[in-house]
Formats: structure tokens, C-alpha cells, sequence
């Protein structure tokens, strides 16, 4: 990359196209049979506890600060 500007635009993206493709694809890949969505343990709880923890992880682990 020219400019640090493009390389953070750059790891900005992949981290977003990562998060979605975690967040969104894989819970529909795993589960999909339609039938089974709204069964305990299928896809509505799946993403239910998923946003639950993005909801609550994230900005602990923000929060803590853990060092690399």
C-alpha cells in the first residue's frame, strides 16, 4: 500500500467481509433446512446467542484492553 490511509481501509474491509461471512453465511450454511429454523437450536437461536455475544464480548474485550 501507498499510503497508511489504503492499508487501514484495506484491513478495515477484510475485517468487515470476515465478520459478515462469520456472522451471517456460516449460521445459514449450517443450518439450512428452512424447516428447522425456528426449532430450539436452530437458526434463530444460533444467531440470537451470536448477537448476544458480539453484543457483550466485544466491548469487554475493548474495555480490558488486553495487550498483543
Amino acid at each position: 500500500h501507498d499510503t497508511y490511509t489504503s492499508h487501514n481501509i484495506s484491513i478495515a474491509f477484510k475485517l468487515t467481509l470476515a465478520r459478515f461471512i462469520n456472522t451471517a453465511i456460516v449460521p445459514l450454511l449450517i443450518n439450512n433446512k428452512f424447516e428447522k429454523w425456528m426449532e430450539p437450536g436452530g437458526l434463530t437461536s444460533n444467531i440470537f446467542f451470536l448477537m448476544i455475544s458480539i453484543s457483550f464480548v466485544d466491548p469487554t474485550l475493548y474495555l480490558i484492553n488486553i495487550p498483543y
